[in-house]
């Protein structure tokens, strides 16, 4: 079996608060955070300069470390092959990823990849985000359905929820109030995409889930310049939706 990152140079970084190796001009490759003892993967491939730091706490799980890899993998040869199709004068493709864990605990831990990307003279730049439930136990990555029963009400219920976020979160950056026609014509109920990437959020004692929190990339929900978003779906609101098994991880109202 061939590697899967077969031409990834493993470091681990000492210090800095960016990416030292991704050298495109100012862009926002080179504002990435990166802690100190982060495992950092040179992802670098013809015109892609590309890295991707890895917190401790997801580069020590082996099997999630693997899985992460896969996805990093797939989303690399797509960028190679793109960055190699544009005209000479576009220059570069930087993309820099960062790998943090927001939430953890001996059974799960909850893993979100941030990525940075902008192409060299044009400016265009994207701002995007998955996420991976990773079941220790199990050794597999969950799915939102694993741990909510997601029937008609109650995706409508989460997704509401959701919306009351994106309209806080809209007047926050905007100094504006979002309407709730504007909200759901970007965030309806049967949004396919709406649970593509969920990630935990911990409670402020660190060991229960505060709610679930739906990502979304830049340009998914208002304009591009904006930014990603991280909506948030509390734990009142998901207790009566969770599976048994998981309820007692959740914070009680």
């Amino acid at each position: 079996m061939r590697p899967l990152l077969p031409v990834l140079a493993l470091s681990v970084a000492l210090a800095g608060p960016a990416f030292g190796r991704v050298e495109c001009g100012d862009t926002l490759s080179n504002e990435a955070p990166r802690p100190d003892g982060a495992v950092v993967l040179d992802l670098s491939k013809g015109r892609l300069a590309a890295e991707m730091a890895v917190e401790r706490a997801v580069a020590d799980d082996k099997p999630l470390m693997a899985l992460v890899r896969q996805r990093t993998e797939a989303l690399r040869e797509r960028e190679v092959k793109q960055a190699g199709a544009r005209p000479r004068e576009d220059k570069r493709t930087c993309w820099s990823r960062f790998v943090a864990a927001r939430f953890a605990n001996a059974r799960l831990i909850s893993v979100v990849m941030n990525d940075r990307m902008e192409i060299e003279a044009i400016g265009r730049s994207t701002l995007s985000a998955d996420a991976v439930l990773w079941d220790r136990k199990a050794r597999r990555a969950l799915k939102a359905d694993d741990l909510l029963i997601l029937s008609g009400d109650a995706r409508k219920a989460l997704v509401s929820a959701a919306r009351d976020d994106l309209r806080e979160q809209k007047r926050e950056r905007d100094g504006r109030e979002m309407d709730p026609s504007e909200a759901s014509g970007f965030l309806p109920d049967d949004a396919p995409d709406a649970f593509r990437a969920v990630s935990l959020k911990a409670a402020d004692d660190g060991a229960d889930v505060a709610g679930i929190v739906l990502h979304f990339d830049a340009g998914r929900l208002g304009a591009r310049m904006e930014g990603d978003f991280e909506l948030l779906v509390p734990s009142s609101t998901l207790r009566p939706h969770l599976k048994p098994d998981w309820r007692d991880l959740f914070a009680k109202p």
